[in-house]
């Protein structure tokens, strides 16, 4: 008889599911794997068979499929596919992919832990992804609620190519796992389909679970922008100016704005081609919804025609009044063409580059009509009396 000794930790316990021992994840939350203290694997010229790379932290490399992910830390040796280094630290890091060459439409599954979300409220997946090659296939999400006996369709799943070169920026999406919060023996799988071709090397990295983090908004990258691009943007103490480069995160720059003020967006645009046309959009997220949807937060800016060169492009912007307190996003896209960008998506020609604005109420002033009590809510405007968080006007 196989003697099996069982180690627990303060934050895990032991289940048996289906004869394979998994460990359950119960906290601390949120629970996060960025996969580089795992030992890297040795992907070759060929597709990596199933049931030969063993993972690590109770992760598994699922058998009776066609593929296994492999775990590197730098660039596959297919040229048209594949991250050149992970999402953090960059280079040095690992992450986890499918090895697509000479093994096309295969699949491979990756299982997590088995989670106990009872002490979640709102649980949430994070994860980022690098999807780079014009041969790429399908990568997508279920999830288990029987420890991997059975599985959902589909919570999330993307085709294509979604990068313009093996240096892009990896992309981080969310899924929203709330119908499962009183689950105590979930699991979720990722499935790695490769395309018709070499080059499909899809990758993902730094899983993240737990309460909803701050929002991920919709990439919008443009692979062909040193034609038509954004070369400054100002709007009340930003004045960035930047180059072509098809998207960019701006994001750690940000304003202070006053609800009810009025501000002025003002952009410079290069276009290098004439006669086309160039369309300038800017959207601000002001009800913090993590999109653009609504029509009153996008504000046109106007269009260019005629001889090539650069150009400013300007408009008002009043801040709601009922605009959510707190930072936000600012995105803004320049697009060549008739047709207006969209917030989400991006395209070939054009460039899109995001901003934050924090939203702040306007200050309260005094007006010391009753008397000279500061307590004395007929003392200030709105008949509210500040604290220590207000701008007052004496």
């Amino acid at each position: 008889m196989k003697k099996v000794v069982l180690k627990i930790s303060l934050v895990s316990s032991i289940v048996i599911i289906c004869g394979t021992l998994f460990g359950q994840y119960t906290g601390p939350w949120p629970y996060e794997q960025d996969f580089n203290s795992w030992a890297v694997s040795t992907p070759g010229d060929f597709c990596t068979p199933d049931g030969t790379v063993s993972l690590q932290d109770n992760w598994v490399n699922e058998t009776g499929d066609d593929i296994d992910w492999d775990i590197y830390d730098g660039h596959n040796d297919w040229i048209g596919t594949g991250p050149v280094f992970d999402h953090t630290p960059g280079f040095g890091g690992n992450y986890l992919y499918t090895e697509s060459s000479s093994c096309y439409n295969s699949t491979g599954y990756i299982t997590s832990p088995v989670y106990d979300f009872t002490s979640l409220a709102s649980p949430e997946l994070r994860f980022w992804y690098f999807m780079y090659g014009a041969a790429m296939g399908t990568l997508s999400v279920q999830v288990s609620v029987d420890g991997g006996s059975s599985w959902s369709s589909d919570l999330w799943s993307l085709s294509g190519n979604q990068q313009n070169t093996a240096y892009d920026n990896w992309i981080e999406v969310s899924v929203s796992l709330d119908a499962y919060t009183s689950e105590t023996n979930f699991v979720i799988r990722f499935t790695g389909v490769t395309g018709p071709g070499n080059t499909s090397d899809m990758a993902i990295d730094d899983i993240y679970v737990g309460e909803p983090g701050p929002c991920i908004y919709c990439p919008s990258p443009y692979s062909s922008p040193n034609f038509d691009y954004i070369s400054n943007v100002e709007f009340n103490t930003i004045n960035q100016p930047s180059v072509a480069v098809g998207y960019e995160d701006y994001t750690s720059i940000s304003t202070d704005v006053i609800s009810g003020t009025t501000y002025t967006l003002s952009v410079d645009v290069v276009t290098l081609i004439a006669p086309y046309n160039e369309q300038l959009i800017a959207w601000i997220d002001w009800n913090h919804s993590c999109d653009f949807d609504i029509p009153s937060e996008a504000y046109d800016l106007g269009e260019l025609s005629g001889t090539a060169g650069i150009y400013t492009l300007s408009t008002d912007i009043t801040i709601p009044a009922s605009a959510a307190l707190g930072s936000t996003r600012l995105r803004i896209t320049v697009q060549r063409g008739s047709n207006d960008p969209i917030p989400c998506g991006g395209g070939v020609y054009g460039e899109t580059e995001d901003y934050s604005v924090n939203v702040i109420p306007p200050p309260i002033e005094w007006i010391g009509t009753t008397s000279s009590d500061w307590y004395t809510t007929t003392n200030w405007n709105g008949g509210v009396i500040p604290d220590g968080n207000d701008n007052v006007i004496i």
